[in-house]
């Protein structure tokens, strides 16, 4: 937790360049450059998660995508567990709540969490009738590190809710290393965190849920490769669950041209890959390319709506994983 603690100093923020002034009432509007980074370290692509606020042209928090297990939802009345899909974990539901039974991981069916479910109704909320939880067993494919080694399986089970705080008890699969733990919900945030690892240590990577807008992340998602639709890990832009929307502009007026007068707003909606990953592609000769001519509406929690348009992929020295952005209030 120090670690994480002591890297919220958000050295990779950048805000500049103002390339547009306008007025809205009295407010004197600039079209801003935003940036994130996240540039492989120690061989690793992608290893950070970013949360970022437009109205502040600000990256709020970050942390290594590593450094948790398991997100607890903390709104009281929807109570919600994922696991984290950046390092390719998969849930199995078992359909038994017996916890001693002995469960094989070839006989039962394991999903990833994808997009545009995980962060409103991930698999583990099944368990919930309601606010109450089934005591389901789960068997948790941990899937893998960023050294990309696989990490195993654990068995999960909610034991209580109250809508104050989840009591879960996880062990490996034949049962060894069994801990029982408590999280407590804090409604000030979408979600609070725990790692396996030191499940006595709650952790609020996230910032305040009205305090930012996008989050920056290695996902999973289903795409088509021409002949079937497969699960792939890609790298993109979610927005927060809370109060936020977004939709790809659909028109073709260029962004400069996007005012809120042309704007159809009724595109927009809260599904989580409302922006996500194709803003960009890969070329075989070329690498990365953004696709800068896409324009995006974002509507953020305090209602204000944006227009926003990506324009890199790279930083100077050419790697993959800085990316810079351009919005603007309508």
């Amino acid at each position: 937790m120090k670690k994480i603690l002591s890297l919220l100093i958000i050295g990779f923020l950048v805000t500049s360049c103002f390339k547009e002034d306008k007025l809205i009432g009295r407010q004197l509007v600039k079209e801003e450059v935003g940036r994130v980074d996240m540039v492989a370290e120690d061989g690793v692509d992608y290893p950070r998660q970013i949360y970022f606020d437009l109205s502040t042209n600000q990256a709020r928090a970050f942390n290594y995508r590593d450094s948790w297990d398991l997100a607890f939802g903390c709104q009281p009345e929807n109570p919600n567990i994922s696991t984290n899909p950046s390092l390719l974990m998969q849930v199995a539901a078992t359909g038994s709540s017996e916890w001693g039974k002995n469960f094989n991981t070839a006989v039962y069916r394991f999903s990833y969490e994808r997009a545009d479910r995980f962060l409103h109704e991930a698999h583990l909320a099944a368990d919930f009738e309601g606010t109450v939880p089934k005591g389901e067993v789960f068997i948790l494919d941990m899937g893998r590190n960023l050294k990309n080694q696989a990490r195993g399986f654990k068995l999960l089970q909610i034991t209580s809710y109250d809508g104050k705080a989840y009591q879960v008890r996880v062990a490996n699969l034949d049962h060894s290393s069994e801990l029982s733990f408590t999280v407590p919900l804090d409604e000030t945030y979408n979600f609070v965190y725990l790692s396996l690892s030191d499940p006595d240590q709650v952790m609020k990577l996230e910032p305040p849920k009205e305090e930012w807008d996008l989050w920056f992340t290695k996902y999973m998602e289903r795409l088509y490769d021409g002949s079937d639709t497969l699960d792939y890990s890609v790298t993109g832009c979610l927005i927060n669950p809370y109060r936020t929307s977004a939709a790809l502009y659909t028109d073709s007026l260029p962004f400069e041209q996007v005012t809120l007068q042309n704007a159809d707003l009724s595109l927009l909606s809260g599904r989580s890959s409302g922006i996500g990953h194709d803003w960009k592609f890969y070329d075989l000769e070329e690498g990365y390319k953004v696709l800068d001519k896409r324009v995006y509406l974002v509507q953020d929690p305090a209602g204000v709506n944006y227009k926003m348009s990506f324009t890199g992929f790279h930083d100077e020295a050419s790697r993959k994983g800085a990316v810079t952005f351009k919005f603007i209030p309508l």
